[in-house]
């Protein structure tokens, strides 16, 4: 799946995101919080410590400033709150690319 020139993948576990970054790995992953098994802060920790030059953005409903410290000490680069428009997350997706080392925001 391509979504505005980027290819996509998705995972609808903790455990099949890590996976899928072991057999595909990615420029950025989105986690949210609330993933079903190892979580959203588990699999941060574990992507960042394996994959240390992926971008990560952690998204959340609960948008709570605690969750957010969690994943930014996890190694999130960055953290979103839903709801977002599709132009917020491009938006910030490329910021934090362009952080990484990966292509200009502009």
């Amino acid at each position: 799946m391509h979504l505005a020139g980027h290819e996509t993948r998705q995972a609808t576990s903790g455990e099949e995101a890590l996976l899928a970054m072991r057999e595909h790995p990615a420029d950025v992953v989105l986690l949210d919080l609330n993933m079903p098994g190892i979580g959203g802060i588990q699999a941060c920790k574990a992507m960042r410590r394996d994959f240390e030059a992926v971008a990560i953005i952690v998204v959340s409903l609960r948008g709570l400033e605690q969750d957010n410290s969690a994943a930014l000490q996890a190694g999130a680069d960055l953290c979103l709150t839903k709801p977002f428009s599709m132009e917020v997350l491009l938006a910030n997706i490329e910021i934090v690319l362009h952080k990484r080392g990966g292509t200009a925001p502009y």
